[in-house]
């Protein structure tokens, strides 16, 4: 393909601010999200598996809006997301964000952009 993401940017890492997991907003992500298991609710509340969305959120849009990458944010699909965890977030944790373009993919339809 002779537009899109820009291949120079594969390996790159971005940095993001270190984040503190707060226990109310764990809580009021769990509710959102519908689940009101008392592990995510309680009062010692560990995260709801699909927290780490809200974590990323200060990050993604650094990587994205490289403007060397040449990210059209207006056409992006998002196609999947998978989370490993060495142990759950608790209330209070520091979370350091750091992401790495891994792989651009020419498809027919477009292009598929890995970020770890």
């Amino acid at each position: 393909m002779s537009e899109g993401l820009n291949r120079v940017c594969l390996g790159r890492r971005y940095q993001g601010d270190s984040v503190v997991a707060e226990a109310g907003v764990m809580r009021a992500f769990a509710q959102a999200v519908g689940d009101l298991n008392p592990s995510y609710v309680g009062d010692d509340p560990v995260a709801h598996p699909l927290f780490a969305v809200r974590l990323l959120r200060g990050l993604m849009p650094q990587l994205l809006g490289d403007p060397e990458l040449g990210c059209d944010q207006s056409r992006l699909v998002h196609g999947e997301q998978r989370f490993t965890y060495e142990q759950p977030v608790r209330a209070g944790d520091s979370v350091a964000l750091e992401g790495v373009v891994s792989a651009i993919e020419d498809k027919r339809s477009g292009q598929v952009l890995r970020v770890e």
